[in-house]
């Protein structure tokens, strides 16, 4: 059913007749209130603050309803009037006995929440907040003997001058410090108004605290002081009002630490704050203390975040660009790490660019591990050396291939192709790896196929990890996939071995031969991936269309059955063939030894059981037989 609404026949609404902004009289048929509706209009009068005869008659039938909180946040009237800075609200509220004194679900006062929110009066002065503040504390002394109102504290353990000094409400302060309140009052974590102030609040609200008589050496639960917060927050000219404030002594509130073990000089360098640096430096020197003694990193801590002001401030002031670090590394390390372009340049310097850390790293080689493509051109182009290794005789692009820095190995190879077209290379010599055959000898000095100290190259490393992208990379810049380590392994063999299929594919992809290649103990990539049981690695170079007599069994294992040993040469068939059939697309199996030896164990599988077999005849085990349904 379809419903059409005739929009002709709706009457218009002359807008006219009464101004939008003004509010509707709320009138009642009825008289007589209950207690629920009274407390909701006089809770809303406190909102809005304009008063109706409503207003005045839920108070006049329930008076006790002024002090009724809310079900939502547990506030009362007096509340919502002090928070919206309705003064003649409050007014008739307290000739009703409001109670100022009351508490919300936070643990809030009405005084709490003046502090909180500063309100402009109809003339836009400020003095309205100063008006509440007089009359709460007023109305509090009036109706009781407890002079501990105005330090009364939220479930925060907050008080209103906390409030005041969180946000910058100076009027509130003034106001609340006049009329008595504790400046050194603490907060759950220990925190001061004034710590408080030097978070959140400004100048003003703290220079009021401080000449209020608060303590500048107070610390909170992690061991902060004022100086450390303002050094953190960046805040120099607070910082000088703090230190002349303090007298002559008060530069050795520099030297403190945190729980963290850190000093305002730290955490100035560790906010990116120049300025408020500059300023502790000079103090620092002035007084004669030994900052770069006392303070380690910070040069690393600044370049590795690439603030270059900081780094600057701290070169001028006595830091050196070759100080090393727990691991032997120098600032510029940290910076080619990050990709710090302008800080990578500000630190370059002929003693720093082929600086090596603990593991033989040069800037260069780090820059090429974590893909830091900017660093990286700028040291190149500055002159690094590229042709460099480190402690496991790795290049820069063995290490970023096996951190799969795509962008940064194939400018490294890029450019060493280009300069070996120009013959300007500065390839070394002696420095070989070796293949199956000893073919392709052309590429034995390239740096693509250059091996660390177990012979592998950057295609083993990359194949083990199943880095695809690389693996083409470097095959595209000429990478070997024959080649092989110190254990006789190729790439295929790694890759196999730890079960990367995807690499394996890609592998058979280039040469299928691969999967005939054994390592050093005769093994295959098959047996190696049936061993360490990589199903789908095993199931994918079963699938090969390859002389599966030369993949499964290799020379050790015939040896064994020639020395009169079956049970011990099957053993790898059983491997084999139990990974094999936990995967549904193979089954069953039927295997025999490839061999003219005669033994009496035969090692079937049908439908995912694996059964040994003991012949009660001696068998010939001539070929091997797969089959499947």
């Amino acid at each position: 059913m379809s419903v059409r609404l005739d929009l002709e026949a709706v009457p218009l609404i002359d807008l006219t007749a009464r101004p939008s902004e003004e509010k509707i009289p709320i009138k009642f048929e009825n008289d007589t209130l209950n207690q629920d509706v009274a407390r909701s209009v006089i809770q809303q009068t406190a909102r809005d603050g304009k008063m109706s005869e409503a207003f005045h008659t839920a108070l006049s039938q329930h008076p006790e309803a002024v002090n009724v909180a809310d079900h939502l946040d547990g506030m009362t009237a007096v509340h919502f009037a002090a928070k919206y800075g309705h003064i003649d609200v409050l007014k008739v509220l307290f000739r009703f006995h409001g109670d100022v004194a009351v508490q919300n679900f936070e643990g809030d006062t009405p005084l709490h929440l003046v502090a909180k929110y500063c309100r402009r009066g109809l003339d836009g002065r400020t003095n309205i907040t100063s008006q509440i503040i007089r009359m709460l504390v007023g109305q509090q002394t009036t109706n009781s003997k407890d002079k501990s109102y105005i330090n009364c504290k939220d479930k925060f353990k907050l008080t209103a001058l906390h409030y005041a000094a969180m946000k910058s409400n100076v009027q509130a302060a003034v106001t609340l410090i006049s009329l008595g309140a504790t400046v050194t009052e603490t907060d759950s974590n220990d925190v001061t108004p004034l710590l408080l102030a030097c978070v959140h609040g400004t100048k003003e609200v703290i220079e009021k605290l401080i000449n209020a008589g608060s303590d500048l050496t107070k610390k909170d639960q992690r061991q902060n002081t004022v100086y450390h917060i303002v050094a953190l927050r960046g805040e120099p000219e607070i910082l000088r009002m703090l230190l002349q404030r303090a007298g002559k002594d008060g530069w050795s509130s520099l030297l403190l630490r945190n729980n963290e073990g850190k000093t305002p000089l730290r955490m100035a360098v560790e906010g990116n704050h120049p300025q408020t640096l500059k300023e502790i430096l000079e103090i620092e020197q002035k007084n004669g203390t030994d900052w770069k003694t006392r303070e380690k990193g910070l040069l690393h801590l600044a370049a590795g975040r690439g603030y270059l002001q900081v780094i600057s401030e701290l070169v001028q002031a006595g830091a050196s660009k070759t100080e090393v670090d727990s691991r032997r590394q120098i600032p510029l390390h940290l910076a080619a790490k990050s990709n710090q372009k302008e800080v990578v340049e500000y630190l370059l310097e002929k003693e720093t660019i082929d600086a090596v850390d603990d593991f033989g790293m040069t800037p260069l080689m780090v820059a090429c591990a974590h893909d830091s493509i900017d660093a990286l051109k700028i040291l190149i182009e500055s002159g690094a050396n590229v042709w460099v290794f480190d402690n496991d005789d790795r290049t820069c692009v063995f290490v970023g291939a096996k951190y799969n820095a795509l962008k940064t190995v194939d400018y490294i190879l890029t450019y060493l192709k280009q300069q070996a077209a120009a013959k300007v290379g500065n390839e070394p010599a002696g420095k070989f790896f070796k293949t199956l055959r000893r073919v392709d000898t052309s590429g034995e000095t390239s740096m693509v196929n250059m091996t660390d100290s177990d012979q592998s190259t950057p295609m083993h490393v990359v194949a083990s990890n199943g880095y695809i992208e690389m693996m083409r990379l470097l095959y595209d810049h000429g990478a070997i996939i024959s080649a092989v380590n110190e254990d006789e392994e190729t790439p295929l063999h790694r890759a196999a071995s730890v079960g990367e299929t995807g690499a394996v594919r890609q592998l058979l992809e280039w040469d299928r031969r691969l999967i005939l290649l054994k390592d050093d103990m005769g093994n295959s990539p098959l047996h190696l991936a049936a061993k360490r049981e990589r199903h789908e690695t095993w199931i994918r170079l079963l699938h090969e269309p390859v002389d599966m007599k030369t993949v499964l069994y290799s020379s050790k294992w015939r040896r064994q059955l020639a020395e009169g040993r079956p049970k011990q040469a099957i053993c790898p068939v059983a491997a084999a063939a139990s990974f094999a059939v936990s995967s549904s697309k193979i089954r069953p199996y039927l295997l025999w030894k490839p061999t003219p030896v005669i033994a009496r164990i035969c090692i079937y599988f049908c439908r995912g059981a694996c059964f040994i077999k003991v012949l009660r005849r001696p068998v010939n085990l001539v070929r091997l037989h797969l089959s499947s349904d």
